[in-house]
């Protein structure tokens, strides 16, 4: 006869282990829900057009003409190699191709640092784009407020770096 210590532990050991119901919370669930642009800037709902219109007074494209026009380097943001720029090389871009490859890269910039949910991006916005020599300045149409960002582009789309508020 066994001791009902083990008859007791057997009984037990042979009963179904109960399922926790999954916790909300999990790292995996946390992950699921991180805006990640390269899997999902896909689903995002897309603007009407690419390129926004310039707003009042725009300040990129004042942001633009001011280095061009104080011959100061263009804000630091052309990677390494800084240099002058002159007033006759700022242009407003309003290709739609290009306007949405300006779009694609300044969300991956703005929103893809892991701290955004997609639930609070469900749409990719249209952008302001300036041509600056050939690197680009890229921001949304949204007015400036507590946090903004533009961004900035060599002629192959790679970041070479950015400037706002409230990052």
């Amino acid at each position: 006869m066994l001791p009902l210590v083990a008859v007791l532990l057997t009984a037990r050991l042979t009963q179904p282990v109960p399922q926790r119901p999954p916790d909300k919370d999990s790292l995996r669930d946390v992950i699921d829900l991180t805006y990640e642009p390269a899997r999902d800037q896909a689903k995002l709902q897309k603007p009407a057009s690419w390129c926004a219109p310039l707003r009042p007074a725009d300040p990129l494209l004042k942001d633009a003409r001011k280095g061009a026009l104080d011959g100061l380097y263009l804000l630091g943001i052309v990677g390494g190699s800084l240099y002058p720029v002159s007033p006759r090389i700022v242009r407003v871009i309003r290709d739609e191709k290009t306007c949405e490859t300006a779009a694609r890269r300044y969300d991956t910039v703005k929103f893809g640092g892991g701290s955004t949910s997609l639930e609070d991006h469900p749409a990719i916005h249209a952008v302001i784009v300036i041509a600056v020599g050939d690197a680009y300045l890229v921001e949304d149409a949204t007015e400036r407020g507590v946090y903004w960002v533009v961004a900035g582009f060599d002629h192959e789309w790679h970041e070479l770096g950015s400037y706002g508020a409230g990052a």
